[in-house]
């Protein structure tokens, strides 16, 4: 996994920003060039390969994204590898919203993929009309069974994904 750009110290974060803490909205404190305003929100929208978040230039550090400046400036500590959003909104930056997020809850926490519409649900490959059902776990791939139906591989992996998540 790529590590990210260790933000600036949350004394700097302070010093440019206002965290709005119900929100995650950031705002300027001070003016850093001619077209930012005092009080309106830091950032702009970016759109990254379908998934929309906020980058904000630091003055004199560089950019991040606004999840990542919200978790250091709430927390007072650098933010995990990948910070997820819980309700799966990247816009939603509020410090409730996020949590440390291994590759592995990110990749859970996805919209689903799957043609029947169900996560963990995939056609068996025997194409028999039966359905199999996965898992990802610390990296690797767990094996579930081969069900009847959807509903029954879904039933599989949502059983499976508590054990794995608590």
């Amino acid at each position: 996994m790529t590590r990210s750009k260790e933000l600036p110290p949350v004394e700097v974060l302070t010093e440019w920003f206002d965290l709005d803490a119900t929100t995650g909205v950031v705002t300027w404190k001070k003016k850093s060039n001619a077209r930012m305003r005092v009080g309106n929100a830091a950032g702009w929208t970016q759109n990254h390969n379908g998934l929309l978040r906020v980058s904000i230039q630091v003055p004199g550090f560089g950019r991040f994204l606004r999840s990542r400046v919200v978790w250091k400036m709430y927390h007072n500590s650098e933010p995990p590898a990948v910070v997820d959003h819980r309700d799966r909104n990247s816009m939603n930056d509020a410090p409730a919203n996020l949590r440390d997020g291994g590759a592995g809850l990110n990749n859970r926490n996805r919209k689903v993929a799957a043609r029947s519409g169900l996560m963990g649900a995939f056609p068996s490959p025997n194409k028999d009309g039966r359905w199999q059902s996965t898992i990802q776990v610390e990296g690797k791939t767990v094996y579930l069974g081969t069900f009847a139906t959807a509903l029954e591989a879904n039933a599989a992996y949502l059983e499976a994904r508590k054990i794995h998540e608590s």
